[in-house]
């Protein structure tokens, strides 16, 4: 808990078998993580790629399951009405950091959860720390859930988690974040997400309702 604020930290436990094959796949892309930023984000279309969507290729469908199953246990962390809500990964993309290169500080306004998976441990005093800023109000307020009640007490203005080895965070999409400079040897790779929480059951004031009930002119 900081600000007030819950973040999920787990090891997922996925198999060396599948990280490997994931990995396999990063590596394809450390050539794309070039200029000043020593960065590449899936999401920002380098190249006329679009890798918006990055879940979706076979070898990194063995993340899909475990980062719903976690974005439940933060529903129900912050609301008694957990089963009321149904998940969506709208979004995501493949994150490699080359030595040099650092995530300027940001926010994903437009969704409710963002999650980042980690493929290994950092090495040593190597940098690359993710860290969250205390935003001006509760972002709590910004995940999608009608909850009262909420614990909006708040200290300390920044917060540092470092990346694990099969390490997945879940935090609220609006919370300021930025990674510090990476100085480690080798390639640092991620997977980011963003997560919609749509209401399924009962009064829906407040939330956000199924696609399948909004309405176009097409």
């Amino acid at each position: 808990m900081m600000f007030g604020t819950p973040i999920i930290t787990n090891n997922i436990g996925l198999p060396e078998k599948d990280l490997k094959r994931m990995r396999k796949s990063m590596n394809e892309r450390v050539s794309l993580a070039k200029g000043g930023c020593n960065l590449y984000t899936g999401d920002d279309n380098h190249d006329d790629i679009d890798e918006s969507q990055v879940l979706s290729k076979p070898e990194f469908q063995c993340l899909v399951d475990p980062i719903l199953e976690h974005t439940k246990a933060y529903i129900k962390a912050i609301s008694s009405y957990v089963d009321e809500y149904q998940s969506y990964i709208m979004k995501s993309w493949p994150v490699v950091v080359n030595p040099g290169g650092s995530v300027t500080r940001h926010t994903h306004d437009y969704a409710h959860l963002s999650a980042v998976f980690y493929f290994d441990d950092p090495e040593p005093d190597s940098g690359g720390v993710l860290t969250f800023v205390r935003p001006k109000d509760q972002p709590l307020l910004h995940v999608g859930i009608n909850e009262s009640f909420l614990d909006q007490n708040s200290s300390g203005l920044l917060v540092d988690i470092e990346s694990k080895k099969n390490g997945l965070i879940i935090f609220p999409a609006c919370l300021p974040h930025f990674v510090s400079q990476y100085t480690g040897n080798k390639p640092r790779f991620s997977i980011s997400c963003d997560i919609m929480n749509v209401k399924t059951e009962g009064k829906t004031e407040a939330s956000l309702i199924s696609l399948d009930r909004w309405i176009t002119n097409v």
